[in-house]
C-alpha cells in the first residue's frame, strides 16, 4: 500500500527533531546521559558492604581482603558502564527519568542484598544440613567445600531482569540481566564462574521476551519454572567441570543432588520476591506491569461500567478506539495492552457532562452547543481533558494511562468550532460594514502536551480516525482509507506528532493496520429486496426454511392472551 506521506513533510519532521537534538540551549541535569552512571555508581556502590559482608563469611580474610575490595569495585565499574551502554541503546527513554533511573538501581541493589541474604543464611546453617555438603562425607576437612562450590545456584538468578522487565520493558530487562551477570561473579568462587556467567546470559537473553506476553501471576510462575532449566543447564556444565575436573573422586549424584535442590529453592525465591516488591516498586516509582494493566482491561470496571450507563455512545467509542489502538499497536512493535488500556478511559473525563458531546446526543435532540457561544462550546470540550486526568488520579489508574488521558488530543485545533467562530465574525461584519474581528485560533486548541510516546501516539489516531469514520456515508475500503490517510496527514502538518517516537515506516504500517481494522469493524451487509429474500428463503434446506418461517410469524404477547369469542384484532 503506498504511502500519501510526502517528502517534504518528512523532511520537515526530520528537521524537526534534529534541531531538538542538536539545540545549543544547556541540556538540563535531568535529561543528562551521565545521570545514569552517576546514578548506577553511587547506587549500586552501597551494596559494597553487604557483599564484602558475604565474601568475609566464606572466608577471605587477611591479604585478600585487598584483592576482593578491589576485584568487587573493578566489577561493580563494569557492570555500570554496561548498564548504561545498553539502556542507551535499548531504552533510551529510561535515561531521560530520574525515577526510572533510580528504580532500576534499587532493584539491583534489592538484589544484591536478597543475595546476601541468601547465602549469609545457608553458610551460617551450613553445620546443622550436612545432607548438602557431600564432600565432608569424603574428607576430613571441617570446611563445607562443597557448599561453598555450590552455594551460587541458590542465588536468584531472575529476580532482577524479571522486576525490570515487568516495569520498565523487555529492553531495560536485557540491560539489568547483563548488569547482574557481572555482579553475581562477586558471589563466585573460581571453580562456579563459568556455569554462572552461562546462566546469567540465557536468562538476560530469553527472560524478557517471555515476560512481554505475561498478564496473570500464573502465568509469572510459568515463566519462571521455564527459565529454570536454563540454570539446569548451568547445573549440567557444573557437575562436569566438578566430577572430571575438580574432584573426580566424588559421585556425581551427590553435586547433582544439590545443584538440583538448590536451583529449586532458587525459583521459588525469585518468583515469591518478585510477587510481593512489585506491587511498592510500582506505587513508589508509578511504574506500571502488564500484570496491574489486564485488571483495568475489563470491562466490568468501575469507571468502564459507569461509562456505558452514563455514556453510552461515549462507552462503545472508547471500545473502538481501544481496539483499533491494540491491534496497530501489536503490529508497531508497542505496548499493545496498553494501548487497549488507554483507548478505553482516555474520555473518561466527559462522564462530567456527556450530554455535550456528540455521540451521546440521542437523535431528535436538540444539540446543547447551537444555543452556546463558539469559544463557550471550546471550554467545554477541552475540560474534559483536565477531568479525566483528575477522575484518573482519584481512581489510581496507572501512570502511563494517565499520560494516553492527558496527551490524546494535545494542543490539536477544534476545528468546527473555530470555524464557526470566525463565520459569526463574519456575519456580523457584514451586517455592521466593518472589518471582521480576527479570532484567536489559541482559544479554540486544547491546553495539553503532544504525545511523546508510541502508545500516546496511536490512541491519539486511533481517536481521531474513530471519531470521524462516524460521519462516513458510504463505508467502502477505499473512502476508509482516504479518511485514514486524511486524519495521519492533518495530525503531522498540525504537529501533533512531532514528539511521538514514529517512523516512517511505522506510519505506514499504522495506516494499513487502521484501513483494515476500520473495515472490519464498520463493514455494511448487502441489502436484500423482497425478491431477492424470497429467493433466499426458497433455497434453503427445508428444516432450516420451516425454522425461518416460524421466526417470521409474530406471536401474541404471553403476558396479554387472546380473549376467547374475539377475533383478535
Amino acid at each position: 500500500m503506498k504511502s500519501d506521506i510526502s517528502k517534504s513533510r518528512i523532511r520537515r519532521i526530520v528537521s524537526l527533531r534534529r534541531k531538538k537534538k542538536t539545540s545549543t540551549a544547556p541540556v538540563t541535569f535531568r535529561n543528562s546521559s551521565w545521570l545514569a552512571v552517576a546514578y548506577l555508581l553511587i547506587c549500586i556502590g552501597f551494596s559494597i558492604g553487604s557483599l564484602l559482608c558475604a565474601n568475609l563469611l566464606t572466608g577471605f580474610s587477611g591479604p585478600r581482603i585487598g584483592y576482593v575490595i578491589g576485584l568487587n569495585v573493578a566489577l561493580l565499574i563494569a557492570s555500570a558502564l554496561a548498564g548504561r551502554l545498553l539502556l542507551g541503546q535499548l531504552a533510551p527513554e529510561i535515561l531521560a527519568r530520574n525515577s526510572r533511573i533510580l528504580m532500576l538501581c534499587c532493584i539491583v541493589i534489592l538484589t544484591n542484598l536478597l543475595q546476601t541474604a541468601v547465602l549469609v543464611g545457608v553458610f551460617r546453617m551450613h553445620e546443622s544440613i550436612p545432607f548438602f555438603c557431600p564432600l565432608t562425607q569424603h574428607t576430613a576437612s571441617a570446611t563445607c567445600t562443597g557448599l561453598r562450590e555450590s552455594s551460587p545456584f541458590l542465588m536468584p538468578f531472575l529476580f532482577a531482569p524479571a522486576m525490570a522487565t515487568l516495569v520498565a520493558g523487555s529492553g531495560a530487562g536485557f540491560a539489568i540481566g547483563i548488569v547482574m551477570t557481572i555482579q553475581n561473579l562477586f558471589f563466585v568462587p573460581q571453580q562456579t564462574v563459568l556455569p554462572i556467567i552461562l546462566i546469567g546470559l540465557m536468562i538476560a537473553v530469553t527472560a524478557p521476551r517471555l515476560l512481554r506476553k505475561v498478564y496473570r501471576r500464573s502465568g509469572l510462575l510459568r515463566v519462571f519454572a521455564v527459565t529454570g532449566l536454563l540454570q539446569v543447564a548451568g547445573v549440567l556444565v557444573h557437575l562436569i567441570m566438578r566430577c572430571y575436573f575438580t574432584h573426580p573422586e566424588i559421585a556425581p549424584s551427590l553435586f547433582l543432588r544439590t545443584d538440583l535442590i538448590f536451583t529449586l529453592i532458587s525459583i521459588l525465591i525469585d518468583f515469591v520476591a518478585t510477587v510481593a516488591v512489585l506491587p511498592v516498586v510500582e506505587h513508589i516509582f508509578g511504574a506500571c506491569s502488564n500484570i496491574r494493566l489486564s485488571a483495568y482491561a475489563d470491562y466490568n470496571s468501575e469507571l468502564l461500567m459507569r461509562m456505558d450507563l452514563e455514556a453510552p455512545g461515549t462507552c462503545q467509542h472508547a471500545k473502538n478506539v481501544a481496539d483499533l489502538a491494540a491491534a496497530a499497536a501489536e503490529h508497531v512493535g508497542a505496548n499493545a495492552l496498553l494501548a487497549r488500556v488507554g483507548g478505553l478511559y482516555h474520555d473518561i473525563g466527559k462522564l462530567n457532562s456527556p450530554e455535550y458531546f456528540s455521540e451521546n446526543i440521542q437523535p431528535g435532540t436538540p444539540n446543547p452547543h447551537d444555543s452556546l457561544p463558539p469559544t463557550i462550546s471550546a471550554v467545554i470540550l477541552s475540560a474534559h481533558v483536565k477531568d479525566g486526568i483528575a477522575m484518573a488520579i482519584d481512581n489510581n489508574l496507572p501512570y502511563p494511562v494517565q499520560q494516553i488521558i492527558r496527551t490524546h488530543h494535545g494542543n490539536s485545533l477544534m476545528p468546527f468550532f473555530y470555524k464557526k467562530a470566525v463565520s459569526l465574525a463574519e456575519a456580523h461584519a457584514k451586517q455592521t460594514g466593518t472589518e471582521p474581528e480576527p479570532v484567536d485560533e489559541s482559544s479554540f486548541r486544547y491546553a495539553s502536551p503532544r504525545p511523546n510516546t508510541l502508545e500516546a501516539a496511536i490512541v491519539s489516531l486511533a481517536d481521531g480516525i474513530e471519531a470521524a469514520s462516524r460521519s462516513l456515508t458510504h463505508k467502502t475500503t477505499v473512502s476508509i482509507e482516504r479518511l485514514v490517510t486524511a486524519i495521519i496527514n492533518s495530525k503531522m502538518q498540525d504537529g501533533q506528532l512531532d514528539e511521538a517516537p514514529l517512523s516512517c515506516r511505522q506510519l505506514a504500517e499504522l495506516k494499513r493496520v487502521f484501513t483494515s481494522r476500520l473495515t472490519t469493524i464498520l463493514h455494511a451487509r448487502i441489502p436484500y429486496t423482497d425478491e431477492e429474500a424470497k429467493k433466499s428463503i426458497a433455497a434453503l434446506p427445508g428444516e432450516v426454511k420451516s425454522a425461518v418461517a416460524a421466526a417470521q410469524t409474530p406471536a401474541p404477547h404471553p403476558e396479554l392472551p387472546i380473549p376467547s369469542g374475539t377475533s383478535g384484532s
